[in-house]
């Protein structure tokens, strides 16, 4: 790469982004890793969420297989009955204001980046600004 930082192993390192990340044919393609254009979650909060709840439900770290199987159980009513309520026309649940928030901003920036009005660099600036990387 041309921009390259002159410091040790950079090109090495900046080889095995591309190769591993970037290029055609690399391990981890760009549309599985790749949320530029998703509309929605872009994280795996909901996984977080039921391992939250699940070590909630079993306090200790080697429960018996029935007690897991009862809490599994447990959980999975819980969910079959939001399920069947937003079947029936129930709202879902609403996600902080926060994260309505920064997606709606999310998705302003990328109109303007794919309506020219920002250079790539100017759309990765104002996300990190957005996101507060740095």
């Amino acid at each position: 790469m041309a921009a390259t930082p002159n410091v040790p192993r950079a090109v090495e390192m900046n080889d095995y982004v591309v190769e591993t990340w970037v290029d055609y044919g690399a391990r981890f393609p760009l549309h599985l890793w790749n949320h530029h254009q998703t509309i929605g979650p872009r994280t795996n909060n909901n996984l977080e969420g039921f391992h939250s709840r699940l070590n909630k439900e079993l306090p200790h770290n080697h429960p018996n297989i029935y007690r897991f199987v009862q809490i599994c159980q447990k959980i999975e009513t819980a969910e079959k009955a939001k399920f069947a309520q937003i079947c029936l026309g129930a709202a879902p649940q609403r996600r902080k204001r926060v994260y309505r928030e920064t997606e709606n901003r999310l998705v302003r920036l990328q109109e303007r980046l794919r309506a020219g009005q920002q250079t790539p660099l100017e759309f990765l600036d104002a996300v990190g600004h957005l996101l507060k990387l740095g």
